[in-house]
């Protein structure tokens, strides 16, 4: 009863025959003749029961109501939005005063309802939404911008690895060779062309870091197999067979710097390692030679030689000498080394039947030292006359100190 009583009030108050701050009899008086009424009468419904129905029915009048409105209001904003879509040389950044001058040449506009304040709080919505739309494009192009420049790198990596899988890459390429080979490649020019992320130099870098980084590990590998062999005969063209079969036996590290067959780059690596080898054996023999001829040399400054002296008058006194024995060539290096140090002699100044002695070990370098003697006796005579006035010189002074003495002994304190 009361629902129907309700059904009643509300198509009362939509056609109009009661209004929205209606009272009781006011209703009563607009359904008088419906038998919802009639039935509430019947069943005898209080005057609180019957203004509790009517407050229902005008409230959920009121919510019809403002719905419709709100629905009309969302219409007309679709349809000035819309027309601002559709409008030409009106986007997010023109300023309201110019789109109301390009809007109002349309006819009829469907927001005619709209106040000037909702016509602005409207636009301001579309703003926000043209900013809104334009950063979500902004970011999608950069996320695409950014995934091309990733894939543009990526393919100029597997570039460079099938180079290296090729032999033309390796770890001592150098990237002023190399760069040269890469000009017409669309891969290398798609890489120059990105806007940001690393350059083509900096991914060559990164390779050849990595491939540094496997070299080191496969040096070791090698030179634990090859070890107490002769490195510059390894590195001979005709041993690297040799040299892959006894890695290959060896297995492990030392097996796959060879595993991959007849792979070139594998194959570039192996010889580079045997030419690192080989030449740090070279270097190593230079060393020792350059020790050995510096120990000799060494031997020969600190013996006194009278200059004009033959090798051959020299050569038996030294050919005991450790410096000597361990000289590589021999006696023939030994003779060059003796004829270097003859000629610095008389560069310096020694004259012929001179015996010069060169030593001393200065802290900021060779300290030289040299003792001539020309002629024996002038030397002694010359050193026995300077003893004797240097004894001379001594008497004279203790019989001066002695005078001294005696006379400050003469004197005696006066007394007052």
């Amino acid at each position: 009863m009361r629902d129907g009583l309700r059904a009643a009030l509300l198509a009362a108050l939509k056609e109009g025959r009661l209004a929205s701050g209606a009272r009781a009899r006011e209703a009563e008086e607009a359904l008088q003749a419906h038998p919802a009424w009639a039935e509430a009468r019947l069943a005898q419904l209080e005057s609180r029961e019957l203004d509790g129905v009517l407050s229902e029915a005008l409230a959920e009048a009121e919510a019809c109501a403002r719905e419709e409105r709100a629905e009309r209001e969302r219409a007309a904003i679709a349809a000035l939005h819309s027309a601002l879509n559709a409008a030409d040389g009106v986007d997010w950044q023109t300023p309201w005063s110019v789109a109301a001058e390009r809007l109002a040449s349309l006819p009829s506009p469907a927001w005619a309802s709209l106040s000037a304040l909702q016509c602005l709080d409207a636009f301001a919505d579309w703003v926000r939404e043209g900013e809104r739309a334009a950063a979500e494009r902004e970011a999608l192009e950069r996320e695409s911008a950014r995934r091309a420049e990733r894939d543009a790198r990526c393919a100029f990596i597997r570039l460079l690895r099938a180079e290296q899988e090729a032999g033309r890459l390796g770890p001592r390429t150098c990237w002023r060779d190399f760069a040269p080979t890469l000009a017409e490649q669309p891969a290398y020019l798609a890489v120059c062309a990105n806007a940001s992320g690393s350059r083509p130099r900096e991914l060559f870098q990164d390779l050849l870091d990595e491939q540094g980084d496997a070299l080191s590990e496969q040096t070791r590998a090698v030179d634990g197999v090859l070890r107490g062999r002769d490195a510059e005969a390894d590195a001979q063209p005709g041993a690297e067979e040799e040299v892959a079969s006894l890695l290959l036996a060896a297995g492990g590290a030392a097996a796959a710097v060879v595993a991959g067959g007849e792979d070139a780059g594998r194959r570039a690596n192996l010889r580079l390692i045997l030419a690192d080898r080989a030449e740090a054996a070279r270097e190593h023999r230079a060393r020792g030679e350059r020790r050995a001829r510096d120990a000799f040399l060494s031997l020969l400054r600190a013996r006194p030689l009278t200059v004009g002296t033959p090798w051959e008058a020299l050569q038996p006194e030294l050919a005991t000498e450790k410096a000597y024995l361990e000289l590589p060539g021999g006696d023939v290096t030994a003779a060059s080394l003796f004829q270097e140090h003859a000629a610095a002699l008389i560069a310096s100044g020694a004259e012929p039947g001179e015996v010069v002695v060169l030593s001393g070990r200065g802290a900021g370098g060779r300290r030289r030292e040299r003792r001539r003697r020309k002629h024996h006796s002038s030397s002694s005579s010359s050193s026995s006359s300077s003893s004797r006035s240097r004894s001379r010189g001594r008497g004279r002074g203790k019989a001066r100190k002695r005078g001294r003495r005696s006379r400050s002994a003469d004197v005696k304190p006066s007394r007052r």
